[in-house]
């Protein structure tokens, strides 16, 4: 159920607002002090009275969402109408890329601004250490009031996600059979209810779920049914498509693709409700909105489905857009981070960045923006790999020895033709810079924070989508009529 959070591993004890945070009889009630001095912009002391000229932000976050299925992307079919419209007025960028292929540690980055292995994430246990001084925490300490509504474990309190909220509702974590957007969306709805009277900004994260595997039809699918009869079902779980893999045919694979697009409008249609609030209330124009995904989902692009096992680019590049306001709409072409957000944010809030942060202030006409640079990315099921992107060089090693494969992203986009290693002087030049990284990474590694699993545990992962550090199965709250 909904639930407010307390801070007792570190000296952080914060003051909190009276909240009704309640829907279809879910209340959560945040009891707070008040009537400490206002403080000026930048000053992240502790306690409230923030001043009241800073803005409110927005994160959305859909989990399993690939960029180039949304119209704003580029994708033909219409699934994404009320993101469309946000992308019309906000910053798009065209190569953003995830640090992970699988939310843990994609999420954890975003939030950290650091790598995973140095986050010391590793598989299906590994949570946020409490020891983390996470985004959220930094801006309730600004005096914001911050509250998430999440739809998935791996994102939960348990993994330590819940770092830095007064409020964190997790009644939509729900399991494989359910459908939660609408459910988020409420929740998410009824924070802001809370907030128009209120002195304080405030920092929302509302994290959608509903495009992760199991795909299920859903009324208004963007393209509809045909005469498919293929072995592809409404709501099939992972494991039966994992098993089935190496027979699906472009035909079953189209269908995939059509039941994961009706998923993406569906949740379109619920942000779009949240969206339409800021606008009717007026919160828009002082709101910093900042829509992304945590990876991609592959359709047979490599010869495979699901997430977290490759680090090709229908898993890592996602789509980040951002609304602040005062800046013009622009398209970015340079490749950011997701581990950006963070400091991009503390940046524009006029903030001092944290110590450890790998990110930049990815704001058009930053002075960092257009400085060269080098992203990386990485995952540990599946086999241990890890990505080093430069411009459009592209690099990925594997397993113990570094098995090196490379590719030119501006003429190979899809990465059909490995570059020959031996003959590339930007390969030649980018393979150690991929080394240092990781011996860096490892050297600041914190220690593993695990969750303890139950077999009840295990089994729900397995729903999820996730069999173990090196295996996807799937998931979903509400059942489905059938």
């Amino acid at each position: 159920m909904t639930r407010a959070r307390t801070d007792k591993h570190r000296d952080r004890t914060r003051g909190k607002h009276p909240m009704a945070w309640g829907i279809l009889g879910l209340v959560c009630c945040v009891v707070s002090s008040c009537g400490e001095p206002e403080r000026p912009p930048g000053n992240a002391a502790k306690g409230k009275g923030a001043s009241s000229d800073r803005p409110n932000i927005l994160l959305i976050v859909v989990d399993t969402l690939r960029r180039d299925h949304l119209s704003c992307y580029g994708h033909p079919v219409n699934t994404s109408p009320a993101i469309d419209a946000l992308a019309a007025k906000s910053v798009v960028y065209n190569r953003a890329y995830a640090q992970a292929p699988w939310t843990t540690p994609s999420l954890a980055a975003l939030l950290s601004s650091r790598y995973p292995t140095a986050l010391g994430i590793k598989g299906d246990r590994s949570a946020l250490s409490p020891d983390l001084v996470l985004l959220p925490e930094v801006l309730q300490e600004a005096g914001y009031e911050t509250a998430a509504v999440v739809s998935h474990s791996f994102c939960s309190s348990r993994w330590g996600f819940d770092q830095g909220f007064n409020a964190f509702d997790e009644t939509n974590v729900l399991g494989h059979a359910a459908v939660t957007s609408e459910g988020v969306s409420d929740q998410g709805l009824a924070f802001l209810q809370t907030q128009e009277d209120a002195q304080e900004p405030w920092f929302l994260w509302l994290h959608y779920f509903d495009p992760h595997c199991a795909y299920i039809e859903q009324e208004g699918s963007p393209t509809p049914a045909n005469d498919y009869a293929g072995l592809v079902k409404s709501g099939q779980l992972y494991r039966e498509l994992w098993q089935a893999r190496r027979d699906l045919t472009e035909d079953d694979y189209s269908e995939l693709r059509r039941l994961y697009d009706s998923e993406i409008r569906y949740t379109d249609e619920h942000i779009g409700r949240v969206l339409d609030h800021l606008e009717r209330t007026g919160a828009m124009d002082n709101t910093i909105i900042v829509f992304t995904a945590d990876h991609g989902e592959e359709f047979g692009d490599h010869g495979s489905i699901g997430h977290a096992r490759t680090l090709h680019e229908e898993l890592i590049v996602v789509p980040l857009i951002a609304h602040i306001p005062g800046i013009a709409p622009t398209t970015v072409e340079q490749p950011v981070a997701l581990i950006d957000v963070y400091p991009t944010l503390l940046s524009t809030l006029g903030l001092p960045p944290q110590q450890g942060m790998e990110g930049r202030d990815i704001r058009p006409g930053s002075a960092q923006i257009d400085q060269p640079r080098v992203i990386f990315s990485e995952t540990n099921r599946g086999g241990k790999l890890r990505a080093a992107i430069s411009g459009n060089l592209k690099i990925v090693t594997r397993g113990r020895f570094g098995q090196l494969t490379a590719f030119d992203l501006e003429n190979d986009p899809t990465e059909a033709k490995p570059l020959d290693n031996r003959q590339h002087a930007g390969v030649l030049a980018l393979a150690p810079l991929l080394a240092q990284w990781g011996e860096r990474m490892r050297a600041e590694a914190i220690p593993e924070h695990t969750v303890d699993l139950t077999g009840d545990d295990r089994s729900q992962l397995e729903q999820l989508g996730y069999g173990g550090d090196d295996e996807e199965t799937p998931r979903r709250g509400r059942k489905r009529k059938d």
